[in-house]
C-alpha cells in the first residue's frame, strides 16, 4: 500500500464500521489494480452498508477489480440488513448465481420478485423456469410410481377365491363337486375305518387356484388351526412350508427404486448438459416523487469478465469480464460518499442507473434528482480558475459520465455569453459594427453576444462591464438540442469539457433561460456566485423574474450550486426555494455543506 492507501487504512481500523472510509479505500485499490486487496477489504466488513448508494458503489468497484468473494459477503450483509430492499435481493441473488450458487441464488430471487414484482433478470427466469420443470417431473415420476406400487400392493394383498373343487383327502371316498358359483363348503371328512372314528376331527377344505398350483387346496383344522396345503389327489404340504409372496413385494420395490434412481440420473444429465445461462440483468426502479433522494432500483446493466467483450455498447464504463457466459450485474455509478474529515458530506460522484418510467437517478455536486431530462448550467468565468476550475471540471465530468442510459441531457456554459456543450467561444474583441461583442461559433452559424446590460448600453470599448446580452434580443435566444446518454455520446462531451476554456463575464439570465426553454425536469445551476444587475434592477427582482419564466417553461427544479463564494447565497437560495431545488455550498477542500449543516456554517 502507497501512504495515503496505509493512512486509510489506519483509520479504518480505528472505525471498522465507517463505511465511507473503507470504500474511499476500496476506491484506491481498486484504482491502482489491487484486487487481492480490494477483495480483504470487503471482507473484513463487521457491517453492512449503510444505504444503497453505498452498496451500489461496492457493486461497481467489484466489477472494477474482478473479485466477488468479498461483494457476495457484502451483499449478504446488506440483504440481511435491509429485508426489505428488492435491489439488494436481485443484486445478492445475481453475485450467488455467478459464483456458482444458483439454489440460494433462486431462493433471494424470488424473494426480489415478491418485494417488487416488476423485477426482472432474464438469466435468473431462465434459471428458476428450468428449476421448477425439473421439479415439476420429479413430482409425476414419484407420483407415477408411487401409484404403480400401491396398485401392486393391493393386488397382492386381496387374491381372488374362485369355485371350491371337490377335493379327496388320504384314504377317503371321493366326494361330488358342489355346483358351480357356490361358495366353498365345510365338508366333514370321515375316517378309512370304524376305529379311528372318535380321533378324527372335522376339517374345512377350501379349494384356492393361486396361480401356482392347479387345484390346490388349503385344510383348516377346526381345532387347532392349523393349515396345510393339498397338492394333487392327496399329497399335504404345511402352510409353513410354502414359498412365501414376500418376495414378489421385494422385487416390486426395487423395480421402483430402480425406476427413480435412473430417472434422476436421466435429469442430472440434462442439467449438466445445458449450456450456462446468458449474463444477468438488475432492475431499478426510480420514484415517483421527483423531490425524493431515496435511491430506487431501474432498468438492468449487463457484465461479463474479462478478456470477454464487454456486455452492451452502452455499458462500457461499467462492464466486468468473465471467462463463462455467465456474467455480474453491472451499475454504472459511483455513489455518494461521506467524508469522516470536515463539515457536511462529500459529494462523490453521480449515481446511476439505466432510466425508467420515472427517469434516471441524476447528481452533481452530491445534489440528487430523478430525471427523465436534465440540463447542467454551469460557470466557465475567469473567476472559476484555479482550484475551482479544477474541481468544477473534474465533478461535472464525473455527474455526465455517470449518466444513466437513455437520460436526455444538455450542457449550457456561460460566462459573459452562454453557448451549448461543443461549440466554441472568442475572447471579447470589436465585432464589425464597432462595438464589443463575444462570438460564439456552431459550424458555420455564428450568434454575437454583446458586453452590456441591454441594447442601450453597447459599447466600442472604454468601459467594462461583466453582463452581456443576446445580438437577436431575449426572446430569440439559441436554441439547443438534447443529447441522448449513451456511451459513445458522453465521451464527447467530456472531451468538450477539457477542451473549454474559461472566458469573460457572469450574467445569470441567459444560460438559465435558455435551459428553460427545453422544459426540462431539472437544472443544475453551478456559479462561484458574484454578479451584477443593470442601473435601476435589483437582483432580488432578477430572481423573481426568472422563477416567473421558469413557471411558463416546464417549471423545472433547480438545484443550484455556489463554489467556495456566499456572495449570492441569498439569491441562489431563493432560486433554488422558489423551484423546490436545493441549494448547496462547496467549500474550497471540496467538502459539501447543506441543509442544517448550512445553516450552522452561515453562523460561523
Amino acid at each position: 500500500m502507497n501512504a495515503v492507501e496505509k493512512l486509510l487504512k489506519k483509520g479504518l481500523d480505528a472505525e471498522p464500521e465507517d463505511w465511507s472510509v473503507r470504500l474511499e479505500l476500496a476506491e484506491k485499490l481498486a484504482a491502482r489494480g489491487a484486487g487481492d486487496e480490494f477483495d480483504q477489504v470487503l471482507r473484513e466488513a463487521p457491517v453492512a452498508p449503510e444505504n444503497e448508494s453505498q452498496a451500489h458503489q461496492v457493486v461497481d468497484l467489484a466489477n472494477r477489480c474482478d473479485r466477488w468473494e468479498g461483494l457476495k459477503q457484502v451483499l449478504a450483509l446488506f440483504a440481511a440488513g435491509h429485508p426489505n430492499s428488492s435491489w439488494g435481493r436481485l443484486a445478492y441473488a445475481q453475485t450467488l448465481q455467478h459464483t456458482g450458487d444458483s439454489a440460494t441464488a433462486l431462493t433471494h430471487y424470488r424473494h426480489a420478485r415478491r418485494l417488487d414484482e416488476s423485477l426482472s433478470d432474464p438469466a435468473l427466469d431462465q434459471l428458476l423456469a428450468e428449476h421448477e420443470a425439473r421439479a415439476k417431473a420429479e413430482a409425476e415420476a414419484e407420483a407415477a410410481a408411487k401409484a404403480k406400487a400401491e396398485t401392486s400392493s393391493a393386488a397382492e394383498s386381496s387374491p381372488v377365491v374362485p369355485p371350491a373343487r371337490p377335493l379327496r383327502p388320504p384314504g377317503g371316498p371321493k366326494t361330488e363337486a358342489p355346483e358351480s358359483g357356490k361358495a366353498a363348503e365345510e365338508i366333514a371328512v370321515a375316517p378309512a375305518d370304524d376305529e379311528e372314528t372318535e380321533a378324527a376331527e372335522p376339517v374345512a377344505v377350501v379349494a384356492v387356484d393361486d396361480g401356482d398350483h392347479d387345484g390346490d387346496a388349503f385344510v383348516g383344522s377346526e381345532s387347532g388351526g392349523e393349515r396345510s396345503f393339498i397338492v394333487g389327489d392327496g399329497e399335504m404340504v404345511h402352510a409353513r412350508d410354502k414359498e412365501p409372496d414376500a418376495k414378489q413385494k421385494v422385487s416390486a420395490i426395487t423395480v421402483a427404486i430402480l425406476a427413480h434412481v435412473v430417472i434422476a440420473l436421466l435429469l442430472g444429465l440434462y442439467v449438466v448438459a445445458q449450456p450456462r445461462p446468458n449474463p444477468p440483468q438488475i432492475t431499478a426502479n426510480a420514484v415517483a416523487n421527483l423531490d425524493a433522494d431515496q435511491l430506487e432500483q431501474k432498468e438492468i446493466k449487463r457484465v461479463k469478465r474479462a478478456p470477454v467483450q464487454t456486455a452492451s455498447a452502452q455499458m462500457q464504463v461499467t462492464t466486468v469480464t468473465a471467462a463463462s457466459s455467465v456474467s455480474m450485474p453491472q451499475m454504472d455509478t459511483t455513489m455518494t460518499t461521506f467524508d469522516p474529515i470536515g463539515m457536511g458530506d462529500n459529494f462523490g460522484a453521480s449515481m446511476s442507473f439505466d432510466m425508467g418510467e420515472d427517469g434516471g437517478m441524476v447528481s452533481f455536486f452530491g445534489a440528487k434528482s430523478i430525471s427523465k431530462k436534465v440540463v447542467f448550467v454551469v460557470d466557465f468565468s475567469a473567476s472559476m480558475n484555479g482550484a475551482k476550475d479544477k474541481l468544477m471540471r473534474k465533478e461535472l465530468a464525473k455527474s455526465i459520465e455517470a449518466l444513466p442510459n437513455g437520460v436526455q441531457y444538455q450542457l449550457i456554459m456561460f460566462s459573459g455569453p452562454a453557448w451549448y456543450a461543443g461549440q466554441e467561444t472568442t475572447k471579447a474583441k470589436k465585432y464589425e459594427d464597432g462595438n464589443i461583442a463575444h462570438i460564439v461559433k456552431d459550424g458555420r452559424d455564428e450568434y454575437v453576444w454583446y458586453e452590456g446590460w441591454s441594447e442601450n448600453e453597447r459599447h466600442g470599448g472604454g468601459s467594462k462591464t461583466a453582463l452581456y446580452h443576446y445580438s437577436e434580443g431575449e426572446d430569440k435566444l439559441p436554441e439547443g438540442e438534447y443529447i441522448t446518454a449513451t456511451r459513445a455520446n458522453i465521451r464527447k462531451t467530456l472531451r468538450q469539457i477539457d477542451d473549454t476554456p474559461l472566458s469573460f463575464g457572469t450574467d445569470w439570465r441567459w444560460p438559465l433561460r435558455m435551459a428553460m426553454n427545453m422544459e426540462p425536469d431539472t437544472i443544475y445551476f453551478m456559479t462561484d456566485g458574484a454578479f451584477g444587475t443593470g442601473k435601476g434592477f435589483k437582483k432580488e427582482d432578477m430572481i423573481k423574474e426568472l422563477l416567473r419564466y421558469n413557471n411558463q417553461h416546464g417549471r423545472a427544479k433547480i438545484n443550484t450550486i455556489c463554489m467556495m463564494v456566499l456572495q449570492a447565497r441569498q439569491e441562489l437560495e431563493q432560486l433554488a426555494d422558489g423551484s423546490r431545488g436545493e441549494f448547496t455550498l462547496v467549500l474550497e477542500d471540496g467538502t459539501v455543506v447543506r441543509g442544517k449543516e448550512l445553516d450552522k456554517f452561515g453562523k460561523k
